[in-house]
């Protein structure tokens, strides 16, 4: 993925933005972006992946249960924002959503979260499931996003994510394992 930078006169690096050119070749192998290896890694395989789009990233997230999976889509999201190296995982903020079907509950997660960090002022890095359940209602997921409070002096920020969109947004098992996928849009 090419990223060219361009930052307007008299704005800070927090408000540099990446102006992309030309079709994403492969998100998968994101260049500027990439989360690193040794964090994404797991067991040999990553536990998520970004997808081709042209506007937007697409991201889909595999995990061996459900909230594995929702965890990891809420990862690879975070992950797109920030170089996670560059925060420190001070700050735990509950998490708490619900919604009828678990392709709403991925994308309701995933605005969850922009939500907190703008309102809390915190740069957010990782997520844990703590309670997922099924009701007469739908699902309800409860869990704790970590991360420590906005600083764009050691903050070393990437991609803006808007919000995360219906459009491709699936679950489905492949095998034993779960697997979300969602556009988001930046």
């Amino acid at each position: 993925m090419k990223a060219f930078y361009q930052q307007k006169e008299g704005m800070s690096n927090l408000y540099s933005l990446p102006i992309l050119y030309g079709c994403i070749d492969s998100l998968a192998n994101l260049c500027y972006n990439k989360p690193n290896d040794s964090i994404c890694q797991k067991g040999g395989s990553m536990p998520y992946e970004y997808l081709d789009h042209e506007a937007d990233i697409g991201l889909r997230s595999i995990g061996d249960t459900l909230e594995e999976a929702l965890a990891e889509g809420a990862r690879a999201m975070l992950h797109i924002m920030v170089n996670q190296e560059t925060v420190t995982p001070v700050t735990q903020i509950p998490v708490g959503c619900q919604a009828g079907d678990l392709e709403s509950l991925f994308v309701t997660l995933l605005n969850e979260l922009l939500y907190l960090r703008e309102v809390k002022t915190t740069t957010l890095v990782d997520f844990q499931v703590m309670r997922l359940e099924q009701s007469d209602e739908g699902w309800v997921l409860e869990g704790l996003a970590t991360g420590e409070p906005l600083d764009p002096d050691k903050h070393e920020f990437m991609t803006e994510v808007k919000a995360a969109t219906y459009f491709g947004l699936k679950h489905y098992t492949k095998g034993n394992q779960h697997v979300f996928q969602c556009v988001v849009d930046v």
